[in-house]
């Protein structure tokens, strides 16, 4: 039983020695996104993947969406009532912009504000199939 703890002990410092410099480093996030009210129940939202094309995304909102309107290069519909597709009519796009606008109520009430999180789907690239997600900062 001592030989079997020891072994344990032995194997379990390895991987630390191996895996500590990545570990310390912590973890970079492929992707970064923020949203800026336009109005009372409309924001602005931007989403940058540099060197990561974007095939589909999803825009996720803890309220009732209205609609999501994407810049250019996306058609977005509604899949759930806090939830849009978008999917790219263009390929190569590794930054998204578009609007989002609330079925009620303003974006930042003292209870229950806006939280949006997008959520990237890569097509083509270094990683075909990958993805990333990422909660949005702000609008409030």
């Amino acid at each position: 039983m001592r030989r079997l703890a020891y072994t344990a002990v032995l194997v379990l410092a390895s991987y630390v020695a191996l895996h500590a410099p990545g570990l310390a480093a912590g973890y970079q996030p492929l992707c970064h996104g923020n949203a800026t009210a336009k109005s009372s129940k409309k924001a602005h939202f931007t989403f940058d993947c540099p060197g990561w094309p974007i095939g589909t995304y999803y825009v996720k909102a803890n309220r009732p969406l209205a609609h999501v309107r994407h810049a250019s290069g996306y058609t977005c519909s509604r899949t759930g009532p806090k939830t849009f597709r978008c999917d790219e009519t263009s390929s190569g796009h590794q930054h998204i912009s578009g609007v989002l606008k609330l079925q009620q109520g303003p974006l930042c009430p003292p209870h229950n504000k806006l939280k949006v999180h997008i959520h990237a789907y890569f097509s083509g690239g270094p990683s075909p199939g990958g993805s990333e997600s990422d909660k949005l900062q702000g609008p409030c």
